[in-house]
């Protein structure tokens, strides 16, 4: 197996793992703090998306940088200089964000929630909590983009997967036994918080050269990368606000025990972008260095292959969810009730994420090259039409409607973003991606899936759907995967 295999597998299983922290905790969480507490949790998410956000265009140049020039052929000290001159723009704005922390509380308690058993004061002092805990959180998403960009996202997920797993599981006890407090929760996501940053800083520097002299600010780098990283920025703004706008809405509209059920939706819909999301982390250092050295055919061909791989994979997923909506929200969450009043939902969000995955290794190619005004100018142009149209629908029909202009926001990007990408990077490649790579393989996996799916209804009444769906689901991903892989052994031969 090559080097970027290995990565992409690494990625797999850390976001994996993730999603299953978030599939067979949040539920837990909603029961033992209850529905506002959990609420908070919602909102401590939503906060750490856009924190992530601000850092994008320092996480994603470092990752560009590393990988366009490997540091074995780029000097030690050059590696360690581009390093220190992004961490001197970047670790300043977590200093400021450590110091607003009160102010972000009293703002979002004051003037965007709405808490019904919870007092003001409680709210404002526990997302206080929670804004230091993303501000000591924040660098080590800095530190996890120069790791992938050296391509050790071996040593990243695994650091992912440790931290991880102590901030969502060890909580629980911690909660059950001594306070089941939204406070509780804070502090130690706080704690946990400082450690991931020091334990990705220290392993990303143990990476990197050894320097000849101490890494400096070095001006002609900032200057250098100044348009990319702000392109980026830019991009990763406009990006949170799209992806965040419904939560934002109804957090506004709807009392804050019905936004946590919307978010626990939200969450499980979410669990999709764990499979394109290894796909971007691994494939994006590649196209970067085969850019660079100008290998544009090899380039060509990775990019479908891996479009092709990547749409295989998330159109079998979505329709496996699509399919059994009600039935994957009732075993998570144990309530009929719940599944039933929210698959509609569950199902306009999967839609719009599948749609979303697809669009990751175009957007990849598009940073490869350095190109961010494309991304960034269809975003703002969305944004025009897309947070009135969520304003009203969620203000008229609640969480259905704001789930609507999820899957209509990913279309757009499907259909006009393609298009306009492919007028000036790899032209000539568009209807070979529309049908070889997206068409054809999600046409694929969607009539397997379906296939498979026709025995369910007899095998649920054998043994129960709590035996059948699991089971059913399982087949149904192993049938897809090993159908399209002796397809491509078929085709390779031939």
């Amino acid at each position: 197996m090559t080097k970027l295999h290995h990565n992409i597998i690494a990625n797999l299983v850390g976001q994996v793992w993730t999603a299953l922290l978030g599939v067979l905790f949040m539920p837990v969480y909603l029961r033992v703090m209850g529905g506002e507490a959990y609420g908070l949790v919602g909102v401590y998410i939503s906060l750490q998306a856009l924190w992530y956000t601000l850092d994008a265009g320092m996480a994603t140049t470092l990752n560009r940088e590393l990988a366009r020039h490997d540091p074995v052929e780029m000097s030690a000290q050059s590696a360690r200089d581009t390093v220190r001159t992004l961490e001197c723009l970047f670790l300043p704005l977590c200093v400021l964000t450590l110091m607003a922390a009160p102010l972000i509380g009293h703002l979002i308690s004051t003037y965007w929630l709405k808490p019904v058993n919870m007092s003001q004061s409680e709210v404002s002092y526990a997302i206080s909590i929670l804004a230091l805990a993303i501000a000591l959180q924040w660098p080590s998403s800095f530190y996890a983009g120069g790791l992938a960009g050296l391509e050790r996202q071996i040593s990243q997920n695994i650091i992912q997967i440790v931290f991880s797993s102590l901030r969502w599981i060890v909580v629980i006890p911690l909660l059950i036994f001594t306070d089941s407090s939204i406070e509780t929760f804070a502090w130690w996501q706080v704690l946990i918080a400082a450690l991931q940053t020091l334990a990705a800083r220290a392993i990303f520097f143990y990476k990197l050269p050894i320097p000849v002299r101490h890494a400096r600010f070095q001006r002609d780098i900032a200057f250098s990368i100044r348009h990319f990283a702000l392109g980026i920025l830019g991009i990763a703004c406009v990006s949170f606000v799209l992806a965040q706008t419904d939560r934002i809405v109804l957090a506004r509209i709807l009392p804050l025990d019905a936004f946590g059920h919307y978010f626990l939706v939200a969450t499980a819909a979410g669990a999709l972008s764990r499979v394109f999301t290894p796909f971007f982390s691994a494939l994006y250092p590649r196209y970067s260095r085969l850019v660079a050295q100008g290998n544009i055919e090899d380039l060509i061909g990775l990019y479908h292959r891996s479009n092709r791989v990547l749409a295989v994979s998330v159109s079998a997923l979505a329709a496996i969810m699509v399919l059994y909506a009600e039935g994957i929200l009732k075993l998570w969450t144990g309530d009929g009730f719940f599944a039933a009043s929210n698959a509609q939902v569950f199902v306009l969000l999967v839609i719009g994420s599948a749609l979303n995955g697809i669009m990751n290794l175009p957007y990849a190619i598009q940073l490869a090259y350095g190109c961010t005004r494309l991304s960034l100018l269809l975003n703002v142009f969305s944004i025009i039409w897309l947070v009135p149209m969520i304003w009203y629908l969620a203000d008229r029909y609640g969480a259905l409607g704001a789930a609507c202009a999820w899957p209509l926001l990913n279309l757009t990007y499907v259909s006009l973003g393609i298009f306009l990408m492919h007028r000036k990077i790899l032209k000539g490649e568009m209807m070979k991606w529309y049908v070889a790579d997206i068409i054809l393989p999600s046409i694929f996996s969607v009539v397997v899936v379906c296939s498979i799916g026709m025995i369910f209804p007899l095998l649920a009444q054998l043994v129960g759907d709590p035996v059948a769906l699991p089971a059913i689901i399982f087949v149904s991903l192993l049938s897809v995967g090993g159908l399209y892989f002796l397809w491509l052994k078929w085709s390779t031969n031939s």
